[in-house]
């Protein structure tokens, strides 16, 4: 046990001997690479466009969001008035995508359709309030255009 101890020792202190050379040769090295240290100032600035820059169509229309990394569709997919028909089809989980608003909000919008404490009119229109005048989009799932939005068929209240 004392050898081990013993030894511990002396590689921590050939450790800290090693260190502190090299700190000492490398500071008055002007071929040492430089020291960087984070910046003082804020780590996140809202970029201009927060939801991505809107890139239009010939006629004018807002159709796609670009945010740097990707090509985002300009409208927010919303199937709020599909989620009970794509619960009796076996879909049980469902994905939101992050979006430029309150989204705790939005998925207690959405926990509270599932969970019938909401209908899909009423979810809808919240979402609305908290999209800040982002169109929604549903086209795709009637086989339509995915930039449409077309109101549910099923029984909405």
């Amino acid at each position: 046990m004392r050898r081990a101890i013993t030894t511990a020792l002396a590689v921590a202190v050939r450790g800290g001997l090693g260190w502190l050379a090299y700190d000492r040769i490398t500071a008055n090295d002007p071929t040492a690479p430089p020291l960087i240290r984070a910046d003082d100032g804020p780590l996140k600035i809202r970029p201009k466009d927060p939801g991505g820059m809107a890139v239009e169509t010939l006629a004018g229309d807002p159709c796609l969001a670009v945010n740097g990394t990707q090509t985002l569709s300009y409208t927010w997919c919303n199937l709020a008035g599909e989620l009970a028909e794509l619960r009796a089809m076996g879909v049980h989980r469902f994905r939101l995508s992050p979006q430029d608003t309150d989204m705790v909000a939005v998925a207690r919008i959405f926990r509270d359709l599932l969970d019938g404490r909401r209908q899909p009119r009423e979810a809808r229109e919240s979402l609305a309030g908290l999209a800040g005048g982002t169109p929604f989009s549903n086209g795709f799932y009637y086989g339509m255009e995915g930039i449409a939005f077309r109101e549910p068929v099923g029984p909405v209240s």
